[in-house]
């Protein structure tokens, strides 16, 4: 089931069961977000309303803080750093359909975010394979082990 949320909705009512959660722009979808997933992670998708056919697909271990990231990217406060954000930066925030994909633990978002990018095919990203990475803040990485197997 997917939970839609445009611009009329309060957020108040947002169940992280319920994923996919479809904004109908990034700047909505931050505002929306920005106190109810600050520390939470997932996987997320950006599409071009202008042009549909230019997808994102990312991840993080904090949802609110990245959609400030690309908020702050677009308004010129903070500079880019790789390609895809050169590509985001160019078009406002309420031109950026904002999919949540999945919400998960950061140990999981890695897996989530390759399953992602093999099924949508983006076409901004410039990776299709998600790089490993173990923070030693992760006690214990069995259950992504577990989902990958």
């Amino acid at each position: 089931m997917m939970k839609n949320y445009s611009s009329a909705g309060s957020g108040n009512n947002m169940n992280l069961d319920n994923c996919p959660i479809i904004f109908d722009s990034l700047e909505v979808g931050y505002n929306q977000i920005k106190l109810s997933f600050l520390g939470v992670g997932g996987v997320y998708m950006l599409i071009n309303k202008k042009n549909p056919q230019r997808i994102y697909i990312g991840s993080s271990v904090n949802l609110a803080r990245r959609f400030q990231e690309y908020i702050h990217l677009i308004k010129g406060i903070r500079q880019p750093n790789s390609i895809s954000q050169e590509e985001i930066k160019k078009t406002v925030a309420s031109n950026w359909i904002l999919i949540i994909l999945v919400i998960c633990t950061p140990q999981l978002s890695l897996v989530h975010e390759q399953l992602a990018l093999i099924i949508w095919k983006p076409t901004i990203n410039r990776y299709f394979s998600v790089v490993p990475r173990i923070n030693p803040q992760w006690s214990d990485i069995s259950p992504a082990i577990i989902q990958i197997k």
